[in-house]
């Protein structure tokens, strides 16, 4: 019989358990200990692999900055292969177009991802240098141009998927708010390549091409090969729990390799630092071109990067141009290089430093009115200053490339980074090379001579036209684009824990103010400027280019039948509308009077002016309507005024450049005029903010804006005819308008008549535009602050006694004063013009305002055209003489009828508009405001 164990005592059991546990902690805290050092080394070697990927992407992005070494051997090359200009300039525009043509590189790059794309990157590009530098070497015959070209358009096609994985798999590395610094820094060391790769075929490859290639098919696979080994790819943990972040670009076929239950998250969180808590959203395809912050983009792209492309294609040829010295071009060159890559690295960092209160879309904005001051800088600087605006277009060519590669990135995500960079990198291929490359030559081949045989052009007037153009649609770029984020359109990060925000729609309104850069768009005040020189050109009479000028002014102030459509279809199809209408007309003219001006009569060009000015109507109407109210009733006064004084602005503006840059030219002016009008009115609709009335019926949120404390009356039609306040002002408008629109269309006769100086007569147009512009502006804001004791009507009366004074100066001071009298025409109108929209919109309200402003322009429709006009051309036909075939009037007798006439109508216009002043102190709708 078996004797029973004893049990133990429980004091024994209690220390056996507390073993046990203590061996377990024990072996946890080995353990823990173990997984520490295991997890500080796993950060130590992803932060060595983070860098050393983004040192392959810089050395990476350097090699293939060798592409914009081209202009470094391009002229041996063609000395060895014997190829013509002309051959030698397709190879090279073939190149160009390759490397910027980025749509069909990023969908391969998307669907082979960042290590594929590298790798047949290096056998491709090792198979055209070595194949280049076979048949240069033995001067082979079937290396034709074409074939050279196609070898280096495939060139930069395969060379553009390295950039988008140098770009893709490095730019959040190290975080949202290093994202700029690395993209920046990447497109810097591209730049920074052309600049070292010219230098080094200086100095050890002169006049050997052919041993270039042979280097640079080494060079480059080799430093191809090396990025492929060294980029980041992400830990196999990571891609199991975010498999849609970076492994989208390194390996997009990868599938995960271990259950999201045995991921250690946080050693995940430390190595790929880039996560982000913004929700990450991928576009692309149709969606991406519906979108319109895609076109925001594409437009800025192609007219800031298009101008930089412009001035560096051609350095030589602006410093030959304005008689500067050629042996400073390759330091012209090395500038720009230098400021492109130094503002390339600085965009960056600034960009990223400030991006939590000034979005990175700012930079955008700044780049373009920094391009637009590159422009000013060129038309004003002498010769020997040159080095400044090349440096500045570099600098603004660096911020461009620094900062769209991250707006595409945090726009439009990262899943198709390549196709969407791509897609906006079209831009850069056509905004110069199909743009103003065309409209440059042929402008510059107009005023082209020959040397020995050669084509060259000296003086300002070979390239003061595009430096215009391109600063025109860069400041509209620039303002337009603000506009645009103020609305918030583009994505920014989240606000910080330190309070910083983004800018706020209601704090940017003045920013709305922008679209007045529509209305000077107005050619029409420099009318004075090109209308002789057209008389002359086509021969016509006097009769027969007052007709033209009549027929011009008729149509842009007979806005009743614009005036219904606008209300009719609203702001963005009037523009859509205006923009290609504009463009059209203006081809036709430049067209008809190109290449078949015998068969271009006197009423087709007045025609053609009438379409214009009816369609321009278009422009003027959708800047005064939305944004009458913007800032409250008191101010109305001063935005309408500003709208209107910009108008005016056209005239000085447009004067200058027929003067400087289509002096005896008048063909090329209208085909400017149709660049500048199609692709502005383009961007206007393109930055039009869904957010405001797009229709005048729906007006309530304008009205919202401010407190009313004027009783608002839509009226039009026959109401609109019976009530006795439109007839008190149609008749000022009709007379005193038409009196200022009488100066302006004849100021270079009337200068010629008196004996007067006709070289001071672009000069007086701008002294019109600007007294013009002046009182306008001067009389919205008088009007406003005398609004609670002063009717604004009276403001007219005060215009009609400036009319007659004006015209009795005409009629009394010597001819070496004119330019006196006119700058007081100028003056006179500019107030009746700063008061007449103002009252139309608070005696007829707004609803129906585009009808209203139409019927009260028939005015001005009037009063020139068909009776100042026909009253003047009868009496200088009269006294005229035959002067080589062309009739020409002398002496004072030639326009003083109307003179004195003009003087004896201000009296009737005087006493109209002070009792429309009687008439709105006694009505209610009109009291002042408090």
């Amino acid at each position: 019989m078996e004797t029973a164990r004893p049990r133990p005592l429980p004091i024994q059991h209690g220390r056996a358990v507390l073993n046990v546990q203590f061996l377990v902690f024990a072996r946890i805290g080995e353990f823990t200990a173990m997984t520490e050092q295991s997890q500080c080394h796993h950060q130590r070697h992803h932060d060595a692999r983070r860098w050393l990927s983004i040192a392959a992407g810089l050395q990476l992005m350097l090699g293939l900055g060798s592409n914009h070494a081209v202009s470094a051997w391009n002229a041996q090359l063609k000395t060895a292969l014997a190829y013509s200009q002309a051959e030698i300039s397709l190879v090279c525009s073939m190149f160009s177009f390759g490397s910027y043509f980025s749509l069909t590189p990023g969908y391969a790059f998307d669907y082979l991802g960042a290590g594929t794309s590298v790798l047949i990157s290096a056998m491709v590009v090792a198979a055209i240098y070595w194949t280049m530098a076979a048949g240069t070497a033995a001067r082979a015959w079937w290396l034709s141009a074409w074939v050279v070209g196609t070898l280096l358009a495939l060139l930069g096609q395969v060379g553009t998927m390295p950039v988008l994985a140098a770009l893709g798999t490095n730019e959040g590395l190290f975080g949202e708010r290093h994202r700029g610094k690395i993209m920046s820094s990447m497109s810097a060391s591209f730049s920074a390549g052309g600049a070292l790769f010219a230098m080094i075929y200086h100095r050890w490859f002169d006049q050997h091409v052919a041993n270039f290639f042979v280097m640079l098919g080494v060079l480059l696979p080799a430093v191809l090969l090396f990025a492929w080994v060294t980029f980041y790819q992400p830990p196999p943990e990571y891609e199991a729990v975010h498999p849609t972040e970076t492994t989208r670009l390194t390996e997009p076929t990868r599938s995960a390799t271990r259950p999201a239950e045995a991921v250690n998250l946080q050693v995940i969180e430390e190595a790929i630092p880039h996560k982000t808590q913004k929700e990450d959203v991928d576009v692309s395809g149709g969606q991406l071109l519906a979108d319109s912050r895609f076109w925001c983009l594409f437009v800025t792209i192609f007219i800031n990067i298009g101008a930089a492309l412009f001035i560096m294609s051609n350095i030589s040829f602006i410093a030959e141009s304005l008689q500067g010295s050629l042996d400073e071009v390759p330091t012209l060159v090395a500038l720009f290089s230098i400021a492109n890559c130094l503002g390339r690295v600085c965009a960056g960092a600034v960009s990223d430093h400030v991006v939590h209160w000034w979005p990175r879309i700012n930079m955008v904005s700044l780049t373009a009115l920094l391009t637009a001051i590159t422009q000013a800088l060129f038309l004003i600087l002498p010769t020997v200053y040159l080095a400044i605006p090349v440096t500045l277009a570099g600098t603004a060519d660096g911020m461009m490339f620094a900062v769209f590669p991250v707006l595409v990135r945090e726009t439009f995500g990262l899943k198709h980074f390549g196709k969407n960079y791509g897609a906006l990198n079209i831009a850069s291929a056509i905004g110069f090379p199909l743009f103003f490359s065309p409209i440059s030559t042929m402008l510059y081949k107009h005023h082209a001579v020959n040397v020995d045989g050669v084509e060259k052009c000296f003086g300002r007037a070979c390239f003061d036209h595009i430096f215009v153009l391109i600063g025109i649609l860069s400041i509209n770029c620039g303002i337009s684009t603000n506009h645009r984020l103020s609305l918030c359109y583009f994505q920014s990060p989240a606000p910080m824990a330190d309070g910083h925000e983004a800018p706020r729609p209601q704090q940017q309104r003045p920013l709305s103010l922008a679209r007045c850069w529509l209305a000077l768009l107005s050619g029409l005040y420099a009318i004075s400027a090109w209308n002789a020189q057209l008389k002359t050109y086509m021969h016509y009479s006097q009769a027969e280019i007052s007709m033209v000028s009549s027929m011009a002014v008729m149509g842009a102030y007979l806005s009743w039948f614009p005036g219904v459509v606008f209300d009719h279809i609203g702001v963005q199809h009037a523009l859509t509308a205006g923009s290609i209408g504009l463009g059209a007309v203006h081809v036709f003219l430049w067209g008809s009077l190109t290449y078949f001006p015998e068969h271009v009569s006197a009423f087709v060009v007045g025609f053609c002016c009438v379409l214009i000015g009816l369609l321009g109507a278009f422009f003027v109407l959708s800047s005064l309507v939305t944004l009458e109210c913007i800032f409250g009733e008191a101010n109305r006064g001063k935005v309408m005024a500003t709208m209107s004084s910009s108008y005016s602005c056209g005239g000085a503006l447009f004067a200058f450049i027929i003067r400087h840059g289509f002096d005896a030219n008048v063909p090329g002016f209208f085909f400017f005029m149709s660049v500048v009008l199609m692709v502005t009115g383009g961007l206007a609709k393109l930055f039009y903010p869904p957010r405001e009335v797009h229709h005048i019926e729906d007006t309530a949120d304008i009205k919202n804006i401010n407190d009313r404390s004027v009783e608002e009356c839509d009226i039009t039609g026959f109401t609109l005819l019976r009530s006795p306040r439109f007839w008190l002002l149609f008749v000022p408008v009709l007379i005193l308008i038409g009196a200022g629109l009488f100066v302006m269309s004849n100021v270079s006769f009337i200068v010629e008549s008196l004996g007067g100086d006709l070289s001071q007569v672009p000069v007086m147009v701008a002294l019109f535009s600007v007294g013009n512009t002046s009182a306008r502006l001067v009389t919205g804001v008088a009007s406003d602050r005398m609004l609670a004791t002063c009717p604004r009507a009276y403001f007219g009366a005060v215009s009609a006694l400036m009319t007659a004074l004006t015209h009795v100066v005409f009629l009394t001071i010597p001819s070496a004063w004119l330019a006196v009298a006119v700058l007081c025409a100028g003056i006179s109108e500019g107030v009746m013009f700063g008061t007449f929209p103002v009252v139309i919109r608070e005696a007829f309200g707004v609803k129906h305002f585009g009808k209203n402003y139409g019927l009260i322009s028939f005015a001005n429709a009037i009063g020139f055209p068909l009776l100042l006009s026909p009253f003047s051309s009868e009496f200088y036909h009269k006294h005229a003489i035959q002067v080589n075939g062309f009739e020409k009037c002398f002496g004072d007798a030639c326009f003083r009828p109307v003179f004195l006439l003009t003087i004896a109508l201000c009296a009737v216009a005087a006493a109209c508009c002070i009792q429309l002043g009687r008439l709105q102190l006694r009505h209610t709708r009109y009291n002042p405001i408090v």
